[in-house]
């Protein structure tokens, strides 16, 4: 299966808009050249729609937020959304701080992404709204990780 994605993505090359935070940008680009895909960063507010445009898929990452980011994420999102182009959020640290879980929430409810990656901890935040005792590390999550993402998909409505 992961076979046969990676050769229709060769085959289709999409451009790749990344969103993503400092860390992971390097890594982020590395990866979607490795799959075949073509990865662009766009942040700022006057061009991100275009941006967003003019690619196949969109990448959200929380990993380092600010005022100014979180309505660029908010923009591309909803563009792409509008556009029928696929979305994937990953919450970075949702629960470590208001402004990431502010962000998170808007994002969830604002573009509704297509694909949710998030480690329990992440996921126990954007379904309880609770906040983190660990920054962006996965804290100790009573429930099941499994059912975490099944309760999130069925709120999101992204079955």
């Amino acid at each position: 299966m992961l076979g046969e994605i990676l050769e229709k993505t060769r085959k289709s090359g999409p451009l790749v808009h990344c969103m993503v935070n400092l860390v992971t940008a390097n890594d982020c680009a590395n990866l979607a050249l490795a799959c075949g895909a073509s990865p662009i960063m766009a942040e700022d507010l006057e061009e991100v729609e275009q941006v967003t445009s003019a690619c196949d898929d969109l990448v959200l990452n929380l990993g380092t937020p600010s005022p100014r980011k979180i309505q660029a994420l908010l923009l591309a999102g909803k563009t792409a959304k509008k556009l029928g182009k696929p979305v994937i959020f990953d919450p970075v640290g949702a629960g470590c701080s208001d402004l990431r879980r502010n962000a998170a929430g808007e994002i969830l409810c604002q573009v509704r992404p297509d694909i949710i990656r998030g480690n329990a901890s992440e996921i126990r935040t954007l379904l309880l709204g609770t906040m983190a005792h660990r920054g962006v590390d996965a804290e100790e999550v009573a429930e099941n990780p499994t059912e975490l993402a099944k309760m999130l998909a069925l709120k999101t409505g992204a079955v």
